[in-house]
């Protein structure tokens, strides 16, 4: 049990050498291989992802490496007007307890938050933004260029709209996606304002997620 618990100490230190089993598959389930994580990805994560861009609506499951302080806001999702939305739901976990662990969506949350974002979502180059009303935790208003799947073609997509923090986190730093598992691969943009502002990770949440991971291995 030691020996576990020093290694998983390690990990949580560098993310050096931490897998995570990594796949993305429409369903409610998928495996794919292990991969070594960055060393600022310190926890394996399962997703669940909601993407309505187009006329219906498909739902993704997806595993991956992922930080511990994202972990402490694991709702993500953008709105871009029009019923075209993607949210998505982490559990992070550490070796068997991702075998146990299957993530669950949140109901949309319908409540407007006072905030307003040009949103508009285009695969034709051009994109004409309408000022919608943001809800929930879409507190930051968003812009990029991705290279997105739209059915069985990968086109370029300009995306405009309201976003939770985390996802402006991930455009800001340039992550390969703002939501792990979506089909997204992020070429620019920026957010209003910028979530990075005034932000101290972790902190006293990270010990606590930290225990909770260590409660599942000594379980």
């Amino acid at each position: 049990m030691l020996p576990r618990l020093l290694v998983f100490s390690v990990l949580l230190t560098t993310g050096a050498f931490l897998e995570c089993e990594v796949c993305s598959s429409p369903g409610s389930s998928c495996s794919g291989e292990p991969e070594l994580c960055d060393a600022n990805e310190d926890t394996c994560a399962i997703i669940s992802i909601e993407n309505s861009l187009e006329d219906v609506t498909v739902q993704t499951i997806a595993k991956d490496c992922e930080s511990a302080e994202a972990c402490m806001t694991p709702g993500k999702s953008m709105n871009m007007g029009n019923g075209r939305t993607i949210q998505s739901y982490s559990i992070c976990c550490i070796d068997d307890s991702c075998l146990m662990e299957t993530p669950q969506l949140a109901p949309a949350e319908n409540v407007t938050n006072g905030i307003q974002c040009p949103a508009c979502f285009s695969t034709n180059g051009t994109c004409d933004p309408q000022k919608i009303n943001c809800t929930g935790d879409e507190d930051f208003c968003f812009e990029m260029v991705s290279s997105t799947r739209v059915g069985e073609k990968i086109i370029d997509t300009i995306m405009k709209g309201c976003a939770t923090r985390h996802i402006c986190l991930a455009i800001e730093e340039g992550r390969s996606s703002p939501i792990r598992g979506a089909g997204l691969a992020f070429k620019e943009g920026k957010c209003s304002p910028k979530a990075s502002r005034g932000f101290q990770t972790t902190g006293l949440l990270f010990p606590t997620f930290t225990g909770l991971l260590l409660m599942k291995i000594i379980l």
